[in-house]
């Protein structure tokens, strides 16, 4: 069914690219141009390589594979070809000379459909004299689906990309154009298609990529070939996250005008990746000077421009893209195979999903939040059960960033084939488990990894300072700003990958950036920031409390209200950089409650909690009350951010939703005119052809009215001569004198020819000529033809009345439509035409080509509906052949017709094939 489906479009799309199809010309290249959108983008590395072959093995334009397809008015190719001297016929057959040239005013541009790559190489390579290519004309009111076709028909070398395919197939998807999509589905190969079809089954995922659809630049880093290695990760809510990331930050440039977003081009996004204009000012002069150079967003005005640098110097962190995405989750991958060994994963379970289920809060307190600050010491802040189960996952996968290249992932086969790979290292394995229990989280697997024995490492200090996130060097280069770490930024950032500096929200301004700068963005862009940021924001004074386990998250990287003990006393007891105030006045306190932690913690984690609590329960009652009031307000803030953000993203559904509703009755729209328009074309062509019956039936009236009359004339005449009698035969003599006289002159001129010029038959000669003249003078005395002479002389005295007599020319010409069925030429139609307009004949052929019957002048050229007359009425023969498209032969585009047996007397002599082109 498929099948026959697509054959029948296919059909439909040939005939009407034959009915539209004009010929193949050579025309400058100033004259074409191509839509900005157009799928393709300029890609100058393709130029450069087609320069290269031209180099190589010339530049090759005559072959048909190499043509380039353009749309042209009606009226701009009629005005061409006359300004150039061609005709029809040679645009639409091969010439031994090659193809026409048609020169065409200055202004006048023609829209190619495509082939950018091979005419911008060709300006580029060919000299100025010789700047021309061969176009393959189409008339520019051709149907959608035709011009469709031939934007997406790529007979050059360079492939579609990935994303180009996918946004092919996702765009006929929604118009339910269902040929189409799988006409692109099929240019899939490998594993892609596979990829693809997995990818299709989970919507949130594909959602998140469709989302995407409106930035035609982003899609050259569309990866089908490693789309597939997403799945079995089990992190789609990061993945989704990551993605939903890049939108929002692309979309924001623009201030989410889906119009300007589709003028994005490939060239805007290349440049934009990977930079950081907000915290890099090497990276921000580059884009700046680009910006004013329209290099990039190119299609925008200057202000328009304007608008969008103020907005992208906000842009926290590097600028995503889907290059980067696939690049960066690569990094996810080693890093959630460690996470994966803390729980086992349920079918249709995410990783995120199934370690929330494993939080129990065990080793948490109420309305605490344990926070990991070093590799063996906590810190407490304040915090719901929620925040407990979110910021210890966090802090699971910060351990795995840490410590991944020694927790590779667990074989997945009993016995594998040994490999050299290194295996995991069991005390980190251990102390994984261990960080997992800590934070509250319970599951036979993490029971199974605290057997193995612990190699307790080095009592970890604070760090001395905040990891650096700019540098006054280049920094980072932006080669290496995506994808796992190199070894040695490994190395320096391993020490200060945890929660607090991951989520610190300050921001540095320098001249490169460094590879923990890298490092946090990569974080942020697949898990962002906790719904509960707000509280934890640096410097902020309601977020502290004199409770030294209510520390808030962000500001210090070490939490505020944790500090470095040997910095203060060098300091002469002032406080750390970034310090709140009210804490400053109680530092001393809050420095002895430290080393108090540092000495009881040997006991053990019991009596640690132990003397949390006890600290909690000293806290005044009105102190109490006034950190309850406040939690609750708090959470309040939450719920309504929450709330707000699930009805911004409801909003985002539903206007998703109204477009593809609005675009389904759009394209619905479209085809129900086209369809009407077809309909209205068939009334048309029907009406015409009730009017050509009617005039035949009129000129078949007139015709036997005027035989009927004749006859009643001539039957009158014939009673007339009747009544005459004898006298009616007077005429008729007057005829035969006529006649007569021209037989004798006959006779003379033939007797004088017979007189020979030889002297000795002189005597002979006389005698004839004597002869003659008596033979002459007894015809005359025999029919009474005295008078001949007289009347001759009259005659050729008075040529006015032989001009009379002359015939006009006449106004109409009658065309026979001959077709050939069953080895035998039969006449289907028959047309009185008038010369001065014979649109009629074009339009009758036009309907014998729907019905898949080609015209044929006598020598077997091929026509076009256009052409009909004018072939017909040259050769003389006012017949136009038929042979339907069964009984042809169609050979690198060109068409023979081969007849079985054909009568010899049924066709115009001189009949002949030849080749036509369509």
């Amino acid at each position: 069914m498929q099948q026959s489906r697509a054959q029948v479009e296919d059909f439909k799309l040939e005939a009407e690219r034959r009915l539209m199809y004009q010929g193949a010309a050579c025309i400058s290249l100033d004259v074409l141009q191509f839509r900005r959108d157009q799928p393709r983008e300029l890609d100058t590395k393709h130029v450069e390589f087609l320069k290269g072959c031209f180099r190589k093995d010339a530049c090759r334009r005559l072959p048909v594979r190499n043509h380039v397809p353009a749309v042209i008015d009606q009226q701009q190719l009629v005005e061409a070809m006359r300004n150039s001297g061609v005709s029809v016929h040679q645009l639409l057959t091969d010439q031994p000379g090659g193809y026409p040239r048609l020169d065409f005013p200055a202004g006048v541009q023609l829209e190619c459909l495509h082939g950018r790559h091979r005419i911008q190489a060709a300006r580029e390579f060919l000299l100025p004299t010789n700047k021309w290519w061969v176009v393959d004309l189409y008339l520019s009111d051709l149907d959608a689906h035709l011009k469709t076709s031939l934007v997406e028909e790529y007979s050059n070398e360079l492939k579609p990309t990935d994303g180009e395919i996918y946004r092919k197939i996702r765009q006929y998807d929604s118009e339910r154009n269902i040929s189409s999509k799988m006409r692109w589905k099929a240019r899939l190969k490998g594993i892609r298609p596979k990829s693809l079809n997995t990818l299709l089954k989970h919507e949130d995922i594909t959602d998140a990529f469709d989302a995407l659809l409106d930035i035609p630049g982003l899609w050259d880093g569309m990866m089908l070939s490693t789309i597939h290695k997403l799945f079995p990760m089990r992190c789609n809510e990061e993945i989704v996250h990551y993605l939903h990331h890049i939108k929002r930050v692309w979309s924001d440039l623009v201030r989410g005008d889906r119009n300007a977003m589709l003028k994005i081009d490939k060239a805007t996004v290349n440049a934009l990746q990977l930079r950081a204009p907000r915290a890099s000012t090497r990276d921000a002069k580059l884009l700046r000077s680009q910006l004013r150079e329209g290099e990039i967003f190119s299609t925008f005005t200057d202000r328009e421009r304007d608008d969008i640098w103020s907005r992208l110097q906000m842009v926290e962190g590097l600028v995503p893209s889907l290059f980067t995405f696939f690049k960066d989750v690569q990094y996810l991958e080693v890093c959630v195979n460690c996470v994966k060994r803390l729980t086992a994963l349920p079918p249709g379970q995410s990783v995120s999903y199934a370690m929330k289920r494993r939080f129990t809060g065990a080793n948490q307190e109420q309305r605490q939040v344990k926070v990991q600050v070093t590799e063996d010491t906590f810190t407490h802040r304040q915090g719901t059960r929620a925040d407990q189960a979110d910021l210890g996952y966090r802090q699971i996968y910060a351990f795995a960033m840490r410590h991944w290249p020694d927790m590779p992932k667990e074989p997945e086969k009993e016995d594998p084939v040994k490999k050299p790979a290194t295996q995991a290292d069991p005390a980190v394995l251990r102390r994984s488990a261990d960080l997992a229990d800590n934070l509250g989280f319970e599951s036979p697997e993490i029971t199974t990894l605290k057997q193995y024995p612990s190699s307790r490492s080095a009592r970890g200090e604070y760090p001395h300072s905040r990891p650096l996130l700019v540098t006054s060097g280049q920094g980072v280069l932006v080669a290496r700003r995506c994808g796992k770490p190199r070894t040695r930024a490994y190395e320096e950032d391993r020490q200060s990958l945890f929660i607090d500096h991951l989520l610190d929200e300050r921001q540095d301004q320098a001249e490169g950036v460094t590879s923990f700068f890298v490092r946090k963005s990569v974080y942020l862009a697949f898990f962002g920031r906790p719904l509960t940021t707000h509280l934890y924001a640096s410097g902020h004074p309601n977020n502290h409390s004199p409770n030294p386990h209510s520390q808030s998250l962000g500001g210090s990287p070490y939490g505020p209200g944790l500090y470095e003990p040997n910095r203060s006393r060098r300091n002469n007891g002032s406080p750390s950089h970034g310090a709140p105030q009210h804490v400053e006045e109680d530092l001393d306190g809050i420095l002895s409650l430290h080393e108090q932690r540092e000495a009881t913690s040997q006991h053990g984690a019991h009596s640690n909690n132990a003397e949390g609590r006890g600290d909690a329960d000293s806290m005044p009652d009105w102190l109490e009350e006034q950190e309850h009031g406040r939690l609750e307000q708090r959470r309040l803030e939450v719920q309504d951010r929450e709330i707000k953000e699930k009805e911004d993203l409801e909003k985002e559904r539903r206007e998703r939703l109204a477009q593809q509703k609005l675009e389904r009755k759009r394209v619905e729209r479209e085809r129900q005119e086209r369809e009407r328009s077809q309909r209205q074309k068939a009334r048309e062509q029907e009406r015409q052809e009730q009017e050509v019956l009617e005039q035949g039936r009129m000129e078949r009236e007139l015709l036997e009215r005027n035989r009927v009359e004749r006859e009643r004339q001539a039957s009158v005449e014939d009673r007339n001569d009747v009544r005459e009698g004898v006298d009616s035969l007077q005429p008729t003599g007057r005829d035969q004198r006529r006649v007569t006289q021209l037989d004798l002159e006959g006779i003379i001129s033939d007797g004088l020819a017979s007189i020979s010029e030889d002297p000795n038959d002189q005597l002979q000669s006389s005698q004839a000529t004597g002869d003659l003249e008596e033979l002459v003078d007894s015809y005359r005395n025999l029919i009474g033809t005295e008078n001949v002479d007289g009347d001759r002389q009259q005659h050729e005295q008075t040529p006015d009345r032989q001009l009379q007599i002359i015939p006009a020319a006449p106004s109409k010409v009658r065309i026979e439509f001959k077709i050939h069925e069953r080895d035998v030429w039969r006449t289907d139609r028959s047309l009185l035409v008038d010369l001065s307009d014979p649109s009629e004949v074009e339009r009758v052929a036009k309907k014998y080509m729907r019905k898949g019957i080609r015209p044929f002048d006598s020598s077997f050229n091929l026509l076009v509906p256009r052409t009909c007359f004018q072939a017909a009425t040259a050769d003389g023969s006012n017949t136009i052949l038929l042979i339907p498209e069964n009984n042809m032969e169609v050979n690198n585009q060109l068409v023979v017709f081969v007849p079985n047996a054909m009568p010899e007397t049924e066709l115009p002599e001189g009949a002949r094939q030849k080749r036509g082109r369509h």
